[in-house]
């Protein structure tokens, strides 16, 4: 479903990151897990363990969708299959983020080795043609207004 917001954002993501390097998107990363993990004590609850696998799945989704850059399979079209189980236990679930951002770190890592341009697109499902660098800025965005619902 498309929001008439989307192209907006689509914007705004991408325009975001034009003077920014790999090396930047790297940092705010790593920055974005160090303000994950201060959620990661909250009470565990039926809600907080579904913003948690919604946060990884999207992750390991979007991963998935930025790989194609390097020439790995697209992977599947929805997040969904992507996204931890119900029944993943909630002690589980901090170290599953930490893998899945570890992953987004060396595949950006990947990306900048690789050279790949800043203005190569690849297709979000809702959003539109976000540039490599603006996939970064995403997968950090999304996972930084999700985890503020953590309380």
């Amino acid at each position: 479903m498309t929001f008439p917001f989307d192209p907006i954002a689509r914007w705004w993501v991408n325009g975001r990151t034009q003077n920014r390097s790999y090396d930047d998107l790297i940092a705010m990363l790593e920055t974005g897990m160090k303000r994950i993990e201060k959620r990661a004590h909250a009470a565990p609850t039926d809600k907080y363990h579904a913003l948690w696998t919604h946060i990884i799945g999207i992750e390991i989704w979007s991963q998935k969708k930025l790989a194609i850059a390097l020439g790995e399979p697209a992977g599947e079209p929805e997040y969904m299959p992507y996204r931890p189980s119900k029944d993943t236990a909630w002690d589980d679930l901090l170290p599953l983020m930490r893998q899945t951002r570890a992953e987004t770190i060396a595949l950006a890592k990947r990306l900048s080795q690789a050279n790949i341009a800043p203005q190569m697109t690849i297709h979000h499902n809702d959003w539109g043609d976000l540039t490599v660098k603006g996939w970064l800025m995403y997968i950090y965005l999304h996972a930084d207004f999700e985890i503020k619902k953590i309380r």
